[in-house]
């Protein structure tokens, strides 16, 4: 094989995340995007061949918490740049999101972090929607400066 061949097909195998390839298509784009902006990404997934709901609207929840850790992350120095995923699908399938963050989180009475500043926070209600839809349960949380997403379903 020409070298350039085999180094796209050696990027495919190594971004293969799921077999689902909706999934697979959101965790690489976005995992790819987050190293582009040099942040280290630490995954640890266990997905199943069958998802528990629609693997688009899976895909979108994915989206929207990555799309927010990465945004996090970028307002940190690049050493401290850091999202760490994780996904286990029994007993049940969870998942779970953590970065880094600067300044102070306050989340409402809902468990949703709230934002002051325009145009932000569609990502977390994006969430809310989805795990209300699927009776999924959801945790946001921050701890020693941590973030953190958990979604069972």
């Amino acid at each position: 094989l020409h070298p350039r061949v085999r180094r796209q097909r050696q990027m495919c195998i190594r971004d293969s995340y799921c077999s689902d390839p909706i999934l697979n298509a959101t965790l690489t784009a976005y995992l790819g995007q987050a190293r582009n902006l040099g942040i280290t990404i630490e995954h640890h997934l266990a997905i199943p061949e069958v998802l528990p709901v629609d693997p688009a609207e899976l895909s979108i929840c994915f989206a929207n918490a990555l799309e927010n850790a990465t945004k996090a992350c970028t307002e940190l120095p690049e050493n401290e740049r850091k999202i760490i995923i994780r996904c286990i699908y029994k007993p049940a399938f969870m998942f779970e999101i953590t970065n880094p963050y600067k300044g102070q989180l306050t989340f409402g009475r809902n468990g949703l972090p709230t934002s002051t500043r325009t145009n932000h926070g569609i990502g977390t209600r994006s969430i809310m929607a989805f795990c209300e839809k699927h009776n999924a349960f959801y945790d946001f949380s921050t701890e020693g400066g941590w973030f953190k997403l958990m979604i069972t379903l």
